[in-house]
């Protein structure tokens, strides 16, 4: 179903207009629409991406198993790839480490999905550690990052004091290109909530930002 959707999406919208949703209709009495549309949207087993998912009880000593899960977006940032998702439980992160995705790219087909449970239920806080500059750097394309509430500890001083930064290009080469930042509550910096440089595909929305002083 996976290559008729890709090669020849008119006829993949239509076998599951006139074949699979009726099926499902008929095979229960009660069909939660939202699950099969999310259902329809997960990609990470046609990837054969892995599911991470990181709790404030969580070490990032664990493999990041639903069980055993990581403890920050850093660590994340070090291990997703291609198909990757990442599912932060509810509750408070105090992130001392500036949050890198430099280091792997998702595709167009298999994006790297970085994601709260609930929507602005996982706040993450990065502390004075890493005050001098963006919180979360990247230089890779395909990466989402959604539904998060994002702030610093203290505002720092300086234009360079920003929640998110992606860069389209940068001194290396690397590309931050095709990045979604959405349904995000981003606040408490000098500088601006998401910054971007010479980025391409770039897609911004859904967003509340406030409290910034430059």
């Amino acid at each position: 179903m996976y290559y008729i959707e890709r090669i020849y999406p008119g006829i993949y919208q239509f076998l599951l207009l006139f074949f699979v949703l009726p099926n499902l209709i008929f095979a229960s009495e009660s069909i939660d629409f939202l699950e099969v549309e999310k259902c329809l949207e997960e990609r990470s087993v046609v990837c054969n991406g892995t599911t991470y998912y990181v709790s404030p009880n969580g070490s990032d000593s664990n493999p990041g198993t639903l069980t055993q899960p990581f403890a920050s977006m850093w660590k994340v940032g070090q291990v997703v790839q291609a198909g990757d998702v990442a599912i932060f439980e509810d509750g408070n992160y105090i992130e001392p480490n500036r949050v890198d995705f430099k280091t792997n790219s998702g595709t167009m087909d298999c994006p790297i999905i970085v994601k709260a449970r609930n929507q602005h239920q996982a706040k993450i806080v990065f502390t004075t550690a890493s005050q001098g500059a963006q919180s979360i750097w990247i230089i890779r394309p395909y990466i989402v990052i959604e539904g998060f509430d994002l702030s610093k500890e203290v505002k720092g001083t300086t234009t360079s004091n920003q929640i998110i930064r992606i860069y389209g290009r940068d001194a290396m080469n690397e590309y931050g290109n095709h990045v979604t930042i959405r349904g995000n509550q981003i606040h408490n910096a000098f500088e601006e909530g998401v910054k971007s440089y010479e980025t391409t595909g770039l897609i911004v929305e859904d967003n509340i930002i406030f409290d910034f002083i430059h």
